[in-house]
């Protein structure tokens, strides 16, 4: 296989519907660059950073999650940059050949190529497994914020996510895995997640991205946002609260704000929507008042 439809295990009932209300003139750049499809949505009166969207496990340009956000841009104006990671949609690479610092790799690509583009730093929203990458970037200094919005992210997940990976497999699978095997993994208990094929080196790889939690770790002096869903079982609120964020992050103006009657897909629900795109026209307004 060339790599793994961006819908896949998505829930396409989920269906966002915006209209657009911007009067602007849009473009969109459809291209390929570093082996990954993008997609740049850019309006001719907009001085404010582009949007980042650094999408979760599995997603990309066609995930719910993408497409809400992405006619959430449209209708109030915003520029904005998503793309399919390696292995997901026609970019680069099979999706069994994938670790997370290949997706780690194409997140910092997109995020510089936007502030390369615009010259100025880039907000990134980063989604689930994509805020992992986001706040390893921020703690590296591996490139320029204008801010970073992390919806239900996935950080220092390893531990919680390979016991769901003991209990699904059986004995037999767990061998073959730790015998450097791939094994199909289900955890479709986890929100309509589609079984997905997984080795041992992706999960050694992913342990490199675990933060301690200790305090001001990630020297970081722009706003931060996190955003998160009360009814998340994927990554339940209360292990994100657990992570001490607030804390972890140096940054002065952090806010954390847990959203009733949203789950994984944050965006997906109203609720989440209004939420996400206020934090946005704050982030914005600051910036245009500094």
């Amino acid at each position: 296989s060339s790599g793994i439809n961006a819908e896949y295990g998505m829930d396409k009932t989920a269906v966002c519907s915006v209209a657009s209300l911007s009067t602007a003139s849009v473009t969109y750049e459809r291209n390929r660059k570093f082996g990954l499809d993008y997609t740049y949505m850019r309006h001719s009166n907009n001085t404010s950073p582009t949007i980042v969207h650094i999408p979760g496990f599995l997603s990309g340009m066609d995930s719910i999650d993408t497409v809400c956000l992405s006619e959430l841009c449209k209708e109030h104006g915003h520029d904005f940059l998503c793309y399919n990671p390696s292995g997901i949609g026609q970019s680069r690479m099979n999706f069994s050949d994938v670790i997370p610092s290949i997706w780690m790799e194409d997140a910092l690509n997109m995020v510089k190529m936007a502030h390369d583009v615009t010259n100025q730093p880039p907000m990134v929203i980063a989604q689930s497994m994509g805020g992992m990458f986001a706040a390893t970037m921020a703690k590296k200094k591996l490139c320029e914020f204008h801010s970073l919005v992390l919806l239900c992210p996935f950080i220092n997940c390893f531990s919680l996510y390979f016991q769901h990976l003991n209990v699904t497999l059986s004995k037999e699978e767990m061998d073959r895995f730790f015998n450097g095997e791939m094994v199909k993994v289900d955890f479709g208990e986890h929100e309509g997640w589609e079984p997905f094929y997984s080795s041992l080196k992706f999960w050694e790889d992913l342990l490199r991205y675990e933060i301690p939690v200790i305090e001001n770790i990630i020297q970081f002096d722009h706003p931060v946002r996190v955003l998160h869903g009360i009814d998340d079982i994927t990554i339940p609120y209360t292990h994100m609260l657990s992570q001490n964020l607030h804390k972890v992050f140096s940054s002065p103006d952090l806010l954390i704000k847990l959203i009733k009657d949203c789950d994984h897909v944050l965006i997906s629900s109203e609720a989440g929507q209004r939420v996400l795109m206020g934090t946005l026209a704050d982030l914005l307004h600051k910036q245009d008042s500094d």
